[in-house]
């Protein structure tokens, strides 16, 4: 088996094919568009709700009992109901920091401002216990703020009080649809870095950073004291020794409620409260959406290595993007997945519809006309491997079948080469497989050549039905031409050695020429019919005994307007190839019994001989077709003689009725070329045919030798024997003709008596011949 080396490879040395980069750069483009639409959702924010709603939903699978540290004391409706729903005074406040000391509490916040001033005595009481526990008492401070769409002055406790206090900034932000709120642990007040309500809380000291709570700490849970309780002295110490505490309103009237993700309003003080649990168990890392969105590009680039994205790698991202949080909430460490579900989905989508517009039936295989771009290969071979059988399938599923067989045929080849790159792709158009290779040389394209075939048909061998699997490669060398032309040369190299029973054809220069020579002559041949631009050649037959014109054949002259004269044998083969044989045929028909009308009126027992090809005579109807020509030119059906070739005889239950309605009519068959084909005697002898023409091969030997002689007496003879007439094709010499009438031939043809001549020049030579008689 010849060697298979160098096959695939990438075109311009190395580079991937112009299909390949094609597609690739689509599937680029789908995935720089997805990888955008994710960043930009981020930077936006787009789906900040949804984030917020899976971050809550995933606490929720982690609550758990906030600890008991920190005190919330509310001023809630029992307070206001023993004050008299009026708010509790500073000197209320007093009170409650001196029962707050004396029972251990660490430190107290005052989740308040204090930045209006009070009665004098009130504002003294409430001064001088500041004064008395300096250092740990804070009141709430808020920044100016201004962005865009609230406005706040801010607020600060008034100087008296601010002087004897420290401050404690109660700055937050909810999110939108309040799923989720931010608090930093620092804010900027009056050029003075103010630590927040939960850092205090928290006694946090690390670096500047905006948080979110975490949601897993049961707000109800939190111990909760009521401010008239402390101040009437109704609390044990041991509920606040050690404690750290924060006052705050919690009333139905306090402006200060908010809701709680998917939950219930709650006093702003608790999210206090929650951050500062938070931060005790470490800062929160906020990696927002960058790592996520970094790993939805790796599985998009991923994707797009694809012929087809996959759906199982696309969901294991989902699942691992979906679940990483579960684990990572628990060490402190959030990050967004949202964009980068949203940049994989709509890759996904997008590469799905490259996929079902360049890939053939869901295999790796590209449609043809995804390959077919305007560029050039210059330093690559183009190869179409045609399967001449593929496996039967069933009905159901036979085009999905035949696109996974020649997956299966892609497969193989590209295993014959080591050195394929990955990136390789194949390209499929029913039974023909289409790729490019790096250019080798004609002796080598013929060595590689047949050890691929010879691969290809040992491995596949035969199908399920036993039958044998054949294939036949075209090569298209042209590398300048640009890719779409090349792949069309390609096929049709396949279909050339089809024609030619050949292996392996290569489309060079010259073979390019003669395609485009056959498609010019293909794109003018219907129009010739049809304007009548194809002429007809008659050559006479001879009745030998006599010497009398008795008959001619009618052969096809077609001069082109631009290739000149197009041989009859080549214009009949196109015609055949593509379907315009029969149309073609009954042009011939008409043509003749236009062209020898005179001749007929005046000569009627001639009788004019016209080709008709097995194709045509398994139309059921060409028999009326012929009937109304000659009944439209008024001549009787005796005088046309039906040639048809032996390899009708191949097709003779098809062709059979066909022939017998022709005769039928009254015209006669003569089966030419006779001892050149698939002769039967059985069938020769049911055949209502009325006369056999010897072929020009073995005419040629008559005279010349003792077994030419012989093989042309033994034909005539068993033609006489079954009635029939006997015409010799090719007479080129007198001796050849006068050593036929001699053996008992009945008539010939050839340049020895004429070549084929137009009708007028037909005519005027039996009238010569007549006046010479």
């Amino acid at each position: 088996m010849a060697t298979v080396r160098g096959w695939f490879g990438n075109l311009n040395g190395g580079r991937r094919s112009h299909a390949l980069s094609a597609v690739q750069r689509r599937r680029r483009r789908v995935a720089l568009v997805a990888v955008l639409i994710g960043a930009l959702a981020g930077l936006i924010e787009l789906p900040l709700p949804l984030e917020d709603a899976y971050r809550t939903a995933r606490a929720e699978l982690r609550a758990r009992n906030a600890p008991d540290d920190i005190v919330v004391i509310a001023i809630d409706d029992a307070t206001m109901d023993e004050l008299g729903w009026q708010p509790p005074t500073r000197s209320h406040d007093a009170v409650l920091l001196t029962r707050l000391f004396e029972k251990g509490t660490s430190r107290v916040l005052f989740d308040r401002a204090y930045a209006s001033p009070a009665q004098p005595d009130e504002d003294r009481a409430f001064v001088e216990a500041l004064r008395r526990f300096k250092g740990r008492v804070w009141l709430g401070a808020m920044p100016k703020t201004d962005n865009g769409l609230n406005q706040h002055d801010g607020l600060m406790p008034t100087p008296a009080l601010r002087s004897e206090a420290l401050l404690a900034s109660m700055m937050g932000q909810a999110a939108p649809f309040g799923l989720a709120v931010r608090f930093p642990t620092s804010s900027k007040i009056d050029g003075q870095d103010i630590p927040s309500i939960s850092a205090v809380l928290a006694s946090y000291s690390g670096e500047e950073i905006w948080y979110r709570p975490d949601w897993a700490f049961e707000v109800k849970t939190i111990p909760t004291l009521s401010y008239a309780d402390v101040i009437f002295d109704r609390v044990p110490a041991s509920a606040l020794s050690g404690k750290k505490v924060v006052v705050a309103p919690t009333h139905l009237n306090s402006p200060d409620l908010h809701r709680l993700p998917m939950g219930d309003q709650m006093p702003g003080v608790y999210f206090h409260v929650l951050g500062a649990h938070t931060l005790k168990d470490g800062a929160p890392l906020e990696l927002s959406w960058y790592p996520a969105l970094l790993f939805a590009l790796a599985i998009i680039i991923a994707q797009t290595r694809k012929a087809h994205p996959s759906r199982r790698l696309t969901w294991t991202a989902v699942a691992i993007l979906s679940l990483a949080p579960l684990a990572l909430d628990r060490l402190g460490v959030y990050f967004e997945i949202f964009p980068a579900m949203i940049a994989m989905g709509i890759a996904a989508r997008g590469l799905k519809r490259v996929a079902l517009g360049k890939y053939e039936d869901a295999t790796s295989l590209l449609k043809l006309e995804a390959t077919a771009g305007d560029g050039t290969a210059p330093q690559s071979d183009v190869y179409a491997l045609r399967l001449l059988t593929l496996p039967n399938r069933k009905q159901g599923d036979a085009a999905h079948g035949a696109a996974q067989f020649m997956e299966k045929v892609a497969r193989l080849v590209a295993q014959a080469d080591p050195s394929l790159s990955i990136d390789t792709e194949f390209a499929v158009e029913g039974d023909t497989l289409v790729w490019c290779a790096p250019a080798l040389s004609r002796s080598e394209i013929g060595e590689h050549g047949e050890g691929l075939l010879a691969i290809v048909r040992h491995t596949l061998g035969k199908d399920r039905q036993g039958t044998k699997l054949g294939a036949v490669l075209g090569v298209d060398v042209n590398h300048e031409m640009d890719l779409r032309r090349r792949i069309s040369h390609a096929m049709l190299a396949c279909e050339q050695c089809s024609y030619l029973r050949n292996d392996l054809c290569i489309s060079d220069e010259a073979h390019v020429s003669e395609i485009e020579r056959h498609q010019k002559l293909l794109a003018d041949l219907e129009s010739a019919i049809e304007d009548e631009k194809i002429e007809l050649g008659y050559q006479p037959k001879i009745d030998l005994p006599s010497g009398r014109i008795v008959g001619a054949e009618a052969l096809l002259r077609w001069h082109h307007p631009e290739l000149g004269p197009i041989a009859a044998q080549e214009a009949v083969k196109l015609a055949e190839d593509h379907d315009l044989i029969d149309e073609l045929t009954l042009y011939v028909v008409d043509r003749a019994m236009s062209d020898l009308g005179d001749i007929l009126g005046s000569h009627p027992e001639f009788r004019v001989s016209i080709n008709f090809c097995s194709r045509t005579l398994t139309r059921g109807d060409i028999t009326e077709d012929v009937a109304l020509i000659l009944s439209k030119h008024d001549v009787p059906a005796r005088n046309i003689i039906i040639e048809i070739t032996e390899s009708v005889l191949l097709d003779f239950e098809s062709t059979r009725r066909t022939i017998a309605d022709l005769v039928a009519l009254g015209a006669q068959v003569s089966i030419d070329d006779f001892g050149t084909g698939y002769s039967n005697l059985e069938y020769i002898r049911q055949l209502p045919s009325a006369e056999l023409k010897i072929d020009r091969r073995f005419v040629s030997s008559v005279g010349s030798s003792e077994d030419g002689d012989e093989l042309v007496r033994g034909t005539i003879e068993l033609a006489h024997s079954m009635s029939k007439s006997v015409v010799a094709e090719g007479v080129e010499k007198k001796e050849t003709a006068d050593r036929l009438r001699a053996l008992g031939c009945d008539m010939a043809q050839g340049y020895y008596f004429s070549q084929a001549i137009p009708a007028k020049a037909l005519a005027k030579l039996l009238k010569d011949a007549r006046m010479a008689a």
